[in-house]
């Protein structure tokens, strides 16, 4: 059996790219002297982690951690969205670019999986796969810059609104933001797609898959037109991000 171990470079890169932080961020706000708000931001295509503490008069107040789980599954949100006439908002609309991403990731995995079978169809597939998942990122990055931006400007006027309770009228606050390991992973990503297509590395595992049903399974697929192929592969991707949306809404139907 024949590896490409670059294609499954950039699985491994893609997917672990949706699990650790994009950007992680740190807010320190404090009128000076009765309350001091520290909070900390690591956005991730698949979790939101907040970190917060807040301290009044010198005292602990609050401290906890909260996480946030949105489903990646666009085109399959829009649809739903627009299904039962909701507008989506701000924060609706930082999911979905967010969900851009993950749906990309989704494309390259079953176009690499295909390319296997399809050998002719290679070229178109690597070019849809790069696009998708080179827009993909920069939506990702983008969404949660926007996101941090407006739970940023929440915190601003909830803390001026605690200010002008104890009777001061001006806060100060500190922060930053920097790109997280998330980020340079779909980076990676898509420069190992690139030399998987360009410069292939083949390795060969003392493996033989000689076995019935994966030569039934494989079989039905060189039989689809060539024009139809990479319709076929988005087919099958936005199959798996109604399946994962209907996942995500299932704990709210229970």
């Amino acid at each position: 059996m024949r590896l490409n171990v670059l294609k499954l470079a950039t699985v491994v890169l893609a997917v672990g790219s949706l699990l650790v932080p994009w950007v992680s961020s740190a807010l320190f706000l404090s009128d000076g002297e009765n309350f001091i708000y520290n909070l900390s931001f690591d956005y991730s295509p698949i979790c939101y982690h907040v970190a917060f503490t807040d301290f009044r008069n010198s005292t602990l107040e609050n401290g906890e951690h909260m996480y946030y789980y949105p489903p990646l599954v666009f085109p399959a949100d829009i649809m739903f969205l627009a299904a039962v006439g909701r507008v989506p908002q701000g924060y609706d609309l930082a999911s979905i670019l967010a969900g851009i991403y993950g749906f990309s990731v989704c494309f390259v995995v079953v176009g690499l999986l295909a390319t296997s079978i399809w050998q002719y169809s290679t070229e178109k597939v690597f070019v849809t796969s790069f696009c998708l998942l080179s827009l993909g990122t920069f939506f990702t990055l983008l969404s949660k810059i926007v996101r941090y931006k407006m739970s940023f400007d929440s915190w601003i006027i909830a803390s001026q609104a605690t200010a002008t309770s104890f009777g001061t009228e001006e806060i100060f606050f500190t922060n930053s933001i920097l790109p997280g390991v998330g980020f340079f992973l779909a980076i990676l990503s898509v420069l190992f797609l690139v030399a998987s297509y360009q410069s292939p590395k083949y390795v060969d595992l003392p493996i033989k898959l000689d076995v019935e049903i994966v030569h039934r399974l494989r079989k039905p697929w060189p039989a689809v037109p060539e024009r139809e192929r990479l319709l076929t592969i988005f087919l099958i991707t936005f199959f798996v991000a109604w399946v994962h949306f209907l996942i995500a809404l299932f704990p709210h139907w229970v």
